[in-house]
Order: structure tokens, then C-alpha cells, then sequence
């Protein structure tokens, strides 16, 4: 008895290309799938800001002979910061804002210029009431502080002192600010916010106000 087992049948040509484009199309719609659900994610969850806000520091010292008069200065801050959405109404950010401040301070006989260069590294949360063009919005957490360097001079008739500051130790403080979110489109808004910021160290405080603006863009 014989047993032939012959051969396969070859594919139909015209098959084969219907069966390696529907595979190729399957590839397509999958990648432009997993594309469009990557684009959404980061639309909505990581923006890009520039900072910018006017500031004023109160700055109060105490030793253990004598409490010295507050010091008031002023300045300008900028900087950028990354956000990014936990939630609709929630997100964090990080960033890097520098800071250059100024007191001057005419007496008799003598002339006083300070001037003080920092940075300050934020790590905030953000909440926002329900997504509207204009809604409130609100932000709280942690700044790290660190003097870039710091100039004093003192100035009399008869010599000049001047003292440099390079090393100070980083300082970390509060920050809390409550203001407003404009939304000119899905890619581009504005906040505006009054912000605190406090810190304390071993015989001195700091009391520091400023108008945070933000211009946000959305990826």
C-alpha cells in the first residue's frame, strides 16, 4: 500500500497581498491609535510657564543683646516652571526662578547699598475650581532658598567699607498664593496671583510678597 503525502497547495498571490495589507493596515490603525492616546496624555497633563513677579522683603533680625530695625527691600523675579496635571482640578510644579533685590538706605554722613542675588527652586500644588476661561485658582508648598551672593557697602566721608556674602546656607520656606486663571485657548493661558512666602532660621525671619504672573503653555 502507498501513501503519497504531495505537497501544500501554494497561496493564491492575489490572497497573500489581501492578507499582508490588512495586516499593515491593522499596524497603522494601532500606531496611529496608540499616537493619538500619547498626544492626548501630554495635552493634558504637562505645560511649560514663564514666571515673572514683582517682590518685597521684610527682613527681621534678633540677637540675644538687641532686636535690629526691620529691613525692607525690593526687587524682581523670573524664571520657568514645569507643571504637570494629576487630576482636572489638580497639578504639581517644579522650576527655577531667580531673584536680584536692592535696599538703599541714605543716612548722615554715610550712604548704605545693598544688593542681594538668589534663586529659589519651588515645589508646589496647584488646585483649580471647575475648567472654565476664568476660574480661581490657588497654589501651596515648599520653596528652596539659596543666596547666589550678596553685596554690602557702606559708604562715609572719610572711607567705604563693602562686604561680600558668597556662603549661605540654603533655606526652605512656605509658599502660599491665591489668585486667577485666564484661558485664551487649549494651548495658552495667564495666571495672576498675590503670593506669601515665609521663612525662619536662628535669629531672623522673612516675610516676602509678590505678584506672581505666569503665562502658561500647554503641550
Amino acid at each position: 500500500m502507498e501513501f503519497s503525502l504531495g505537497h501544500p497547495e501554494p497561496m493564491n498571490k492575489g490572497m497573500y497581498l489581501k492578507k499582508s495589507r490588512a495586516a499593515l493596515l491593522r499596524v497603522g490603525i494601532l500606531a496611529m491609535l496608540l499616537m493619538a492616546g500619547y498626544n492626548t496624555l501630554a495635552q493634558s497633563r504637562f505645560s511649560m510657564s514663564v514666571d515673572a513677579a514683582p517682590v518685597y522683603e521684610l527682613l527681621r533680625y534678633k540677637s540675644t543683646i538687641t532686636d535690629f530695625e526691620p529691613t525692607n527691600i525690593s526687587g524682581f523675579q523670573a524664571g520657568t516652571s514645569l507643571h504637570f496635571r494629576l487630576a482636572p482640578r489638580w497639578s504639581v510644579s517644579s522650576g527655577l526662578w531667580l531673584e536680584w533685590k536692592r535696599d538703599k538706605n541714605v543716612g548722615f554722613g554715610s550712604y548704605s547699598d545693598w544688593s542681594i542675588h538668589q534663586y529659589k527652586v519651588p515645589l508646589l500644588a496647584h488646585y483649580q475650581l471647575p475648567d472654565k476661561r476664568l476660574t480661581p485658582f490657588f497654589r501651596g508648598g515648599l520653596v528652596l532658598d539659596k543666596y547666589i551672593y550678596s553685596i554690602y557697602s557702606n559708604y562715609k566721608q572719610t572711607e567705604t567699607i563693602t562686604l561680600m556674602n558668597f556662603e549661605v546656607a540654603p533655606q526652605l520656606k512656605y509658599l502660599l498664593g491665591a489668585g486667577g486663571k485666564y484661558r485664551f485657548n487649549e494651548h495658552l493661558a495667564a495666571i495672576v496671583q498675590p503670593t506669601f512666602i515665609y521663612g525662619a532660621r536662628s535669629g531672623q525671619r522673612n516675610y516676602q510678597m509678590s505678584l506672581q504672573t505666569q503665562l502658561l503653555f500647554q503641550f
